[in-house]
């Protein structure tokens, strides 16, 4: 289908784009060195067809306990060593990262430092007892000129800083913005997902009823021809052998009429049912790839504190309230893991016999044997899905959020979609069984 490839490399193109974004903010918070939170650099696969890992870097291990108390939660239980996502790792201390920008500028303002006081050196070493050639531009003394190229390379250094701390708080902004942003990122992959899965299965639906209507119209057209051929003349004994050749050519259309109803029926609800089972191995790929991304995503509150004060606001009502619940809530909940600002949740799995014809009640429709000249249908089951451990975010609250509701919202099409077609593939074999008995009668009577 073409839609449906089109939706695919939409599909690729943005994950490819969030994951460069998610490179590009971890870069640019080592390099302002505003990075508090120890997120490490990883590789994540964003092939949604893919079965190998999906990070790269290896997964660290902490220690995670149930907590009781503020207490007991801080302390870390002996002997209860849990995997923690691969998000935590170490940052190096602000002025140790040669990229960085701090230490860019100092590097610099070394370099030309030594540069000047080297050159002023020789230019005083050389001029002995004479007068300064430019008094007005050049210090009477060495000691001097070494004092205003301090001063000045600490203006350029103070400037550099303003510049930095501009940047941070430019940076510090659109992290706000993109948070905001980060839960329609889930629901738009997977809402894509559950369109390519729809288009496709459409497309061969199409298909296999294109393919079944011109046989059902090749078969109608021999009806037509032996009930045309049905006359009252063939009541006479002598055209008996006619009479019954016809019959007989008449039940062998009736068994290939409903062989071919049964069979599309067959390979109609096989193609639905193997649709949704790739449409679920293909959602519990995309899940696991958002969720790295997103554990390993810079948040605002990852970043160092501004060094500029709040600006002292009044709260309103509404947001004393919510801070009052989210403190009572809070009671109870896991401590956040060291290193990040966020504790660990553990999602639960999605159903894996959902999408078959057992849970649609139509699995009587697939037994019996296939037409001799088309293939048995496959028919795979939808994965295991296994519990996914991720941080505790508002986006990857959307992101589990919308892959329930994508996944409720397929279940219904695929249990609506099988069940039409039984019905309507029972209605063929009906009306089948109700010419076959007006076909038995009209024989009968030309035969009294």
């Amino acid at each position: 289908d073409a839609e449906a490839d089109v939706r695919e490399a939409r599909l690729r193109a943005m994950l490819a784009i969030f994951d460069e974004l998610r490179n590009r903010c971890l870069a640019r918070a080592k390099h302002l060195e505003v990075l508090e939170s120890l997120v490490p650099e990883a590789n994540i696969s964003i092939d949604v067809d893919g079965g190998g890992p999906v990070v790269a870097a290896a997964v660290a291990v902490a220690e995670v306990v149930e907590p009781k108390g503020k207490k007991e939660a801080a302390a870390p239980a002996k002997g209860k060593a849990e995997a923690v996502p691969a998000a935590v790792a170490s940052t190096p201390p602000p002025g140790s990262d040669p990229s960085a920008l701090v230490a860019s500028i100092e590097s610099v303002r070394l370099k030309t430092e030594q540069a000047l006081l080297a050159l002023y050196g020789s230019y005083y070493a050389g001029k002995g007892e004479r007068e300064v050639t430019r008094p007005a531009e050049l210090a009477p003394n060495q000691e001097e000129a070494g004092r205003r190229v301090g001063t000045l390379l600490a203006h350029f250094s103070n400037k550099a800083t303003q510049h930095r701390r501009a940047k941070s708080r430019l940076f510090r902004s659109q992290l706000f913005e993109l948070e905001s942003l980060l839960p329609a990122v889930a629901a738009v992959a997977l809402d894509t997902t559950r369109a390519i899965a729809c288009g496709r299965a459409e497309a061969e639906a199409k298909r296999l009823r294109a393919a079944y209507e011109k046989r059902r119209a090749d078969l109608a057209k021999r009806r037509h021809v032996h009930e045309a051929s049905l006359k009252p003349s063939l009541s006479n004994p002598n055209r008996r052998a006619e009479l019954e050749a016809l019959e007989a050519a008449e039940a062998q259309r009736l068994g290939t009429a409903k062989a071919a109803a049964s069979e599309l029926q067959r390979l109609l609800i096989a193609s639905e049912t193997a649709h949704a089972a790739d449409f679920q191995r293909r959602l519990l790929r995309t899940i696991e790839v958002i969720s790295a991304q997103l554990d390993h995503f810079v948040f605002p509150v990852d970043l160092l504190p501004p060094e500029e004060p709040p600006e002292a606001r009044r709260k309103p009502l509404r947001v004393k309230l919510v801070e009052e619940v989210i403190e009572l809530t809070s009671v109870g909940m896991p401590e956040p893991v060291p290193g990040r600002k966020f504790p660990l949740k553990v999602w639960p799995p999605l159903p894996a016999d959902e999408l078959t014809a057992e849970a649609a009640d139509v699995a009587d429709a697939l037994s019996g044997a296939p037409a001799a000249d088309a293939p048995a249908p496959a028919l795979p089951r939808p994965p295991a899905a296994q519990e996914l451990k991720t941080f505790l975010t508002k986006p990857h609250r959307f992101t589990f959020a919308s892959r329930d509701r994508v996944y409720a919202t397929m279940r219904t099409r695929y249990h609506e979609t099988t069940r039409q077609v039984y019905n309507e593939c029972q209605a063929l074999l009906r009306e089948e069984d109700a010419w076959s008995r007006n076909w038995a009668s009209m024989t009968s009577m030309l035969k009294k």
